[in-house]
Protein backbone atom coordinates (compact mmCIF):
# COMPACT_ATOMS: atom_id res chain seq x y z
CA UNK A 1 0.00 0.00 0.00
CA UNK A 2 2.85 2.41 0.82
CA UNK A 3 4.39 1.70 -2.59
CA UNK A 4 1.12 2.46 -4.38
CA UNK A 5 0.67 5.68 -2.39
CA UNK A 6 4.28 6.68 -3.11
CA UNK A 7 3.78 5.92 -6.82
CA UNK A 8 0.59 8.01 -6.97
CA UNK A 9 2.26 10.97 -5.25
CA UNK A 10 5.20 10.80 -7.67
CA UNK A 11 2.85 10.52 -10.66
CA UNK A 12 0.85 13.51 -9.45
CA UNK A 13 3.99 15.62 -8.98
CA UNK A 14 5.32 14.65 -12.38
CA UNK A 15 2.12 15.67 -14.14
CA UNK A 16 1.43 18.85 -12.16
CA UNK A 17 2.06 21.73 -14.59
CA UNK A 18 2.19 24.33 -11.82
CA UNK A 19 4.72 22.18 -9.95
CA UNK A 20 7.24 22.08 -12.82
CA UNK A 21 10.16 24.43 -12.47
CA UNK A 22 11.65 26.15 -15.47
CA UNK A 23 15.26 25.12 -15.40
CA UNK A 24 17.70 27.90 -16.08
CA UNK A 25 20.87 26.93 -17.92
CA UNK A 26 23.85 26.57 -15.62
CA UNK A 27 26.25 29.25 -16.84
CA UNK A 28 28.81 27.80 -14.41
CA UNK A 29 28.90 24.66 -16.60
CA UNK A 30 30.50 26.76 -19.36
CA UNK A 31 34.26 27.18 -19.51
CA UNK A 32 35.24 30.31 -17.59
CA UNK A 33 35.93 33.56 -19.42
CA UNK A 34 39.72 33.59 -19.59
CA UNK A 35 42.45 35.23 -21.66
CA UNK A 36 45.34 32.79 -21.38
CA UNK A 37 44.97 30.58 -24.47
CA UNK A 38 43.03 27.78 -22.73
CA UNK A 39 41.58 26.51 -26.06
CA UNK A 40 38.02 26.68 -24.78
CA UNK A 41 34.71 27.71 -26.26
CA UNK A 42 31.18 27.57 -24.91
CA UNK A 43 27.78 29.26 -25.04
CA UNK A 44 24.16 28.89 -24.06
CA UNK A 45 22.29 27.94 -27.24
CA UNK A 46 18.50 27.93 -27.07
CA UNK A 47 18.68 27.66 -23.30
CA UNK A 48 21.15 24.77 -23.13
CA UNK A 49 24.86 24.71 -22.37
CA UNK A 50 26.80 24.07 -25.58
CA UNK A 51 30.49 23.15 -25.66
CA UNK A 52 32.38 21.26 -28.37
CA UNK A 53 32.19 17.49 -27.86
CA UNK A 54 32.62 14.22 -29.69
CA UNK A 55 34.63 13.44 -32.78
CA UNK A 56 34.04 12.89 -36.46
CA UNK A 57 37.74 12.28 -37.08
CA UNK A 58 38.70 15.96 -36.94
CA UNK A 59 39.21 18.42 -34.10
CA UNK A 60 35.91 19.57 -32.62
CA UNK A 61 37.32 23.08 -32.06
CA UNK A 62 39.39 24.90 -34.68
CA UNK A 63 40.70 28.41 -35.17
CA UNK A 64 42.05 30.13 -38.24
CA UNK A 65 43.75 33.50 -37.91
CA UNK A 66 45.54 35.26 -40.75
CA UNK A 67 46.75 38.80 -40.06
CA UNK A 68 47.50 39.32 -43.77
CA UNK A 69 44.16 38.29 -45.27
CA UNK A 70 41.22 40.75 -45.40
CA UNK A 71 43.11 43.10 -43.05
CA UNK A 72 43.23 40.40 -40.37
CA UNK A 73 40.71 37.58 -40.41
CA UNK A 74 39.54 35.29 -37.63
CA UNK A 75 37.41 32.17 -38.06
CA UNK A 76 36.41 29.83 -35.23
CA UNK A 77 34.43 26.66 -35.83
CA UNK A 78 33.29 23.92 -33.49
CA UNK A 79 30.97 20.97 -33.45
CA UNK A 80 29.14 18.87 -30.92
CA UNK A 81 28.30 15.22 -31.56
CA UNK A 82 26.45 13.53 -28.73
CA UNK A 83 25.05 10.55 -30.65
CA UNK A 84 25.15 8.91 -34.06
CA UNK A 85 21.71 10.39 -34.79
CA UNK A 86 21.91 13.42 -37.11
CA UNK A 87 19.68 15.48 -34.78
CA UNK A 88 22.41 15.24 -32.13
CA UNK A 89 25.08 16.87 -34.32
CA UNK A 90 25.41 20.63 -34.18
CA UNK A 91 27.94 23.00 -35.68
CA UNK A 92 28.82 26.55 -34.65
CA UNK A 93 31.00 28.97 -36.59
CA UNK A 94 31.74 32.67 -36.34
CA UNK A 95 34.34 35.08 -37.54
CA UNK A 96 35.54 38.64 -38.03
CA UNK A 97 37.42 40.36 -40.86
CA UNK A 98 39.43 43.59 -40.66
CA UNK A 99 40.80 42.97 -37.15
CA UNK A 100 43.90 45.02 -38.05
CA UNK A 101 41.72 48.13 -38.54
CA UNK A 102 40.62 48.24 -34.89
CA UNK A 103 42.19 48.68 -31.48
CA UNK A 104 41.53 45.61 -29.36
CA UNK A 105 39.46 45.24 -27.24
CA UNK A 106 36.70 45.93 -29.76
CA UNK A 107 33.08 44.86 -30.23
CA UNK A 108 32.07 43.95 -33.77
CA UNK A 109 28.31 44.30 -34.27
CA UNK A 110 26.67 41.92 -36.72
CA UNK A 111 25.26 43.75 -39.71
CA UNK A 112 24.15 42.67 -43.16
CA UNK A 113 27.24 42.66 -45.39
CA UNK A 114 29.39 43.63 -42.38
CA UNK A 115 32.71 42.18 -41.27
CA UNK A 116 31.23 39.54 -38.92
CA UNK A 117 29.67 36.15 -39.63
CA UNK A 118 27.74 33.72 -37.45
CA UNK A 119 26.38 30.32 -38.37
CA UNK A 120 24.72 27.36 -36.69
CA UNK A 121 23.71 24.02 -38.13
CA UNK A 122 21.38 21.51 -36.57
CA UNK A 123 20.04 18.94 -38.99
CA UNK A 124 18.15 19.65 -41.22
CA UNK A 125 18.70 23.44 -40.90
CA UNK A 126 21.85 25.36 -41.66
CA UNK A 127 21.54 29.03 -40.75
CA UNK A 128 24.18 31.57 -41.64
CA UNK A 129 24.25 35.32 -41.09
CA UNK A 130 25.30 35.78 -44.72
CA UNK A 131 22.19 33.98 -46.07
CA UNK A 132 19.90 36.47 -47.81
CA UNK A 133 16.79 35.14 -46.03
CA UNK A 134 18.31 35.08 -42.52
CA UNK A 135 17.78 37.79 -39.92
CA UNK A 136 20.80 38.22 -37.67
CA UNK A 137 21.62 40.25 -34.60
CA UNK A 138 24.40 40.09 -32.05
CA UNK A 139 28.07 40.87 -31.69
CA UNK A 140 31.53 39.43 -31.25
CA UNK A 141 33.87 41.13 -28.80
CA UNK A 142 37.57 40.44 -29.20
CA UNK A 143 38.92 41.30 -25.76
CA UNK A 144 42.48 40.12 -26.34
CA UNK A 145 44.63 39.68 -29.44
CA UNK A 146 48.20 38.91 -28.40
CA UNK A 147 50.24 38.01 -31.48
CA UNK A 148 53.45 37.59 -29.46
CA UNK A 149 52.03 34.95 -27.10
CA UNK A 150 49.55 33.81 -29.82
CA UNK A 151 46.29 34.21 -27.85
CA UNK A 152 42.89 35.48 -28.91
CA UNK A 153 39.96 35.70 -26.50
CA UNK A 154 36.52 37.20 -26.34
CA UNK A 155 32.79 36.84 -26.00
CA UNK A 156 29.86 36.59 -28.41
CA UNK A 157 26.09 36.41 -28.61
CA UNK A 158 23.54 36.43 -31.38
CA UNK A 159 20.20 35.43 -32.81
CA UNK A 160 19.64 33.74 -36.16
CA UNK A 161 16.15 33.61 -37.68
CA UNK A 162 15.50 31.75 -40.93
CA UNK A 163 12.12 30.75 -42.35
CA UNK A 164 11.47 27.03 -41.87
CA UNK A 165 14.07 26.66 -39.09
CA UNK A 166 13.97 27.06 -35.34
CA UNK A 167 15.25 30.43 -34.15
CA UNK A 168 18.76 30.08 -32.75
CA UNK A 169 19.50 32.22 -29.70
CA UNK A 170 23.10 32.27 -28.50
CA UNK A 171 23.98 33.90 -25.16
CA UNK A 172 26.97 33.90 -22.81
CA UNK A 173 29.36 32.84 -25.58
CA UNK A 174 33.05 32.87 -24.79
CA UNK A 175 36.27 31.75 -26.47
CA UNK A 176 39.93 31.65 -25.44
CA UNK A 177 42.20 30.16 -28.06
CA UNK A 178 45.84 29.72 -28.99
CA UNK A 179 46.46 31.14 -32.48
CA UNK A 180 47.57 28.80 -35.23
Amino acid sequence: MKRILFFLVCLNLASCSSCKKTLEPNVNALPPITEDGANTLGAIINGKVWVPAGSNGTSNLEIYYDPGYAFGTLDISAYRITDTVLDDRTYLAFGVDSLNNYTIPHTFVMQPHGNTVLGFTQYPCAIGSTDSNTQTSGSITVSKLDTVNRIISGTFFGTLIKPGCDTITITDGRFDMKLN
